[in-house]
């Protein structure tokens, strides 16, 4: 009997011609390819599992990212590399689902599947269909007695599902909503009705990181997108504070097939200071004073697994080019000692949103290249509470539910749900966290209630964020109230009476102030460029030579003055005040020559 491989989670893909043939869950530690998976009877490569998938070649070519294999000798094999073999491909990939061992690709569900619930009657699961037909017809995908024989479909363009009325009596409505023109999207998850009968419909999500907290469309695509980045070597994560980001970074390892192998460990780089660098790499007997004994580093423990750096901003600038060296070398030396030692963890750091990394580059707090190098290969970008749709509210019904036994069942009124969605949240989870337990230790009395924004303090925090992002969309737009409203999706007039109830009138003038100057400098700058070229420089700021014109003809005329004079002096010097071979250098007529250099007080 074949040794299992524990935890490999993989899968080898077989295609032939370019077309997938078969899909299959690598559970064992030896794969014979022609004799296990049957394929040609001149071909037959082994693979076997022995700290990593090696491949080796017996019988046919074998070709490795298109290098011919050697016979007989193993070769390393993994997700980024492929072998080629006659007509056929393998190639390997992260096992996510786990059903059967032998599939075709067309029953595999992937990352655009849709699950469809007719309630209390049938669940229908699509994985490869492109369009969903819903209707009372036998050849209907999901099946509606009560619709006509094709009453909606349901259909993925690439990167989304819609939904589309396509011939039933009734409309269709999705989300509670009726479906306008040209249909309408659907989200992650949520209602449909079809000739009254009510359905679900959920997308797929990776079901590695379920563990995450949310069902927003912003979690949604930060799963998706750390599914993706979970085999790199190196992941930067850019968060605000309060988004718990070592359960990320947990779920992270847990996901990789290559590193979950491995131990997984943790450093809050602000809390150590000097001894940052032994606690990462480890030390040998009297490296530093009080280093009584050797002692083994982060890398040497969690070898083959994942290593987390929280807030690596903080970590200190004399030791940021040692370990961009280590990143960029993979390999590091024990404080104290000269040898190198190779690694191969994966490194997971964590820092601030991009704006505030900027400062701390101007501040000379963090170097640009470290920055870089962390980005180098994966970074995700993981969304404030703010920008998570229902999430707030989900997390705050979840922790009321949570604290019964210390408090009495509260549960929240419309305006306290509404408060904490526009809330602003500096720090997420944690601000929300505060208001929740503050809550439920002011409540002694035994009868359970439903508890108002005002009593969750928020009225005014509402008020405070919602005023900051319309001052923001305002400075963002130079003042414009039209644009301004239209990138936060007001209309003209709502906008108009919040900006006297925040009283954001002095922001509009200074807006358009700054704007009529970065107007200003931006023309001043194109007319330089175009040596005072009227019609160049009107192409390039996109205005009529007229306008241009009216708006600066006196700047044109100076820079057109000065630019002449420049060339003329530079034309006379070369000529050696010879005023036909000055007007042979300018092509000029000499008489043109004569007056101009009369204009600008040359000598003739």
């Amino acid at each position: 009997m074949k040794e299992q491989a524990p935890g490999l989670n993989v899968e080898l893909i077989v295609s032939k011609d370019g077309i997938p043939v078969l899909q299959r869950e690598l559970t064992s530690s030896e794969l014979v390819v022609g004799d296990d998976l049957l394929l040609e009877d001149d071909i037959e490569v082994r693979l076997h599992w022995s700290k990593g998938w090696w491949v080796t070649a017996r019988v046919g070519e074998l070709r490795l990212d298109g290098e011919l294999c050697p016979r007989d000798i193993p070769q390393s094999f993994g997700p980024d590399h492929r072998l080629s073999i006659g007509k056929y491909a393998l190639t390997m990939q992260r096992f996510v689902r786990r059903g059967t061992s032998d599939r075709s690709l067309s029953a595999m569900p992937r990352q655009d599947a849709l699950r469809v619930t007719v309630v209390g009657r049938s669940t229908h699961w699509f994985g490869a269909k492109e369009r969903v037909v819903i209707g009372s017809s036998p050849k209907a995908d999901v099946p509606v007695s009560e619709a006509a024989l094709k009453h909606a479909e349901l259909r993925f363009d690439g990167t989304q599902w819609w939904a589309e009325d396509i011939g039933g009596s009734s409309r269709l409505l999705v989300d509670g909503k009726p479906m306008g023109f040209g249909g309408a999207r659907l989200g992650h998850g949520g209602t449909m009705q079809v000739a009254g009968v009510a359905l679900k419909y959920e997308r797929c999500v990776d079901e590695r990181f379920e563990g995450l907290f949310g069902d927003s469309e912003a979690v949604q695509t930060l799963r998706q997108n750390l599914g993706e980045a979970c085999e790199a070597s190196c992941i930067l994560l850019l968060a605000e504070p309060g988004l718990h980001l070592e359960t990320i970074a947990r779920a992270v390892h847990a996901a990789s097939a290559t590193y979950s192998q491995g131990k997984y460990g943790r450093i809050n780089c602000g809390d150590l200071g000097t001894t940052l660098e032994s606690e990462l790499c480890g030390h040998v007997k009297g490296a530093f004073t009080g280093a009584g004994k050797g002692r083994e580093g982060l890398l040497q423990l969690c070898r083959g697994g994942t290593v987390f750096l929280d807030s690596v901003q903080n970590f200190p600038p004399s030791a940021q080019a040692r370990l961009l060296r280590i990143l960029q070398e993979r390999a590091y030396r024990k404080v104290g000692d000269h040898r190198e030692i190779p690694f191969h963890s994966q490194i997971i750091a964590a820092a601030p949103p991009m704006a505030e990394l900027e400062r701390a580059i101007e501040q000379g707090i963090i170097r640009r290249d470290f920055l870089g190098r962390l980005a180098s290969e994966y970074t995700v970008v993981v969304p404030p509470l703010r920008a998570r749709e229902n999430d707030g509210v989900t997390w705050a019904r979840r922790r009321l539910a949570q604290r019964v036994a210390e408090a009495p069942r509260l549960t929240l009124e419309p305006d306290a749900e509404e408060a904490i969605r526009n809330a602003d949240w500096p720090r997420n989870f944690h601000d929300l966290d505060h208001v929740l337990d503050r809550l439920c230790l002011e409540n002694e009395q035994t009868v359970p209630r439903r508890v108002t924004a005002a009593e969750l303090g928020l009225v005014e925090r509402a008020e405070v964020g919602e005023a900051q992002r319309i001052e923001d969309a305002l400075r963002a737009c130079g003042g414009n109230r039209r644009a301004a409203a239209r990138n936060l999706g007001l209309s003209p007039r709502t906008m108009d009476r919040r900006i006297v109830q925040f009283e954001l009138q002095s922001v509009v003038e200074e807006a358009r102030r700054f704007a009529d100057i970065k107007s200003q400098a931006r023309m001043q700058q194109v007319i330089r460029e175009t040596k005072g070229d009227k019609e160049a420089a009107a192409k390039m700021l996109g205005l009529q030579p007229e306008t241009l014109q009216a708006q600066a003809g006196e700047a044109l005329l100076q820079e057109r003055e000065k630019h002449q004079r420049e060339a003329l002096e530079k034309a006379w010097s070369e000529a050696g005040g010879n005023v036909s071979a000055a007007a042979r250098r300018l092509g000029l007529p000499r008489k043109t020559t004569e007056n101009r250099l009369r204009k600008y007080g040359l000598k003739i």
